[in-house]
C-alpha cells in the first residue's frame, strides 16, 4: 500500500490492523499528527478483482514505526467491500483486525 499526503510526500506501508473508523500503517514516512492523506491500497488479486482503492484520511497518533490514520468517512464503502470479501468483518468502534495487506 502507499501512502500520500497533499504536499506530494508518497511512501510505502504496511496496513498493520484495519477498522471502520482508521487503520495502523507501519512506513518510513514520518508524518505529524493531523496531516491529511490519501491510502492507496492495491487489492487485487486472481479471486477478488478490487485494483486500486483510495481512501481519505488523517493521521490521528504517531507511533514509533509509523501511524494510526482516522477515515475521512466512517467505514468507507470499498473498505467494507474488501474486507467482506477476504473475510475479515469490519469491526466495531474500538477493535480492529490485522490484514497484513500491504
Amino acid at each position: 500500500m502507499t501512502v500520500r499526503t497533499r504536499s506530494g510526500l508518497v511512501a510505502r506501508g504496511v496496513l498493520k490492523n484495519v477498522s471502520a473508523s482508521g487503520a495502523l500503517i507501519t512506513s518510513p514516512l514520518a508524518l505529524p499528527a493531523h496531516t491529511a492523506l490519501m491510502v492507496q491500497i492495491d487489492a487485487a488479486d486472481s479471486r477478488r478483482p478490487f485494483g486500486r482503492v483510495v481512501l481519505a484520511g488523517e493521521v490521528a497518533r504517531v507511533t514509533d514505526d509509523g501511524f494510526a490514520v482516522e477515515w475521512s468517512e466512517f467505514a468507507p464503502r470499498t473498505l467494507r467491500a474488501i474486507l467482506r470479501a477476504t473475510e475479515i468483518a469490519v469491526a466495531p468502534a474500538g477493535d480492529s483486525y490485522g490484514t497484513g495487506h500491504s
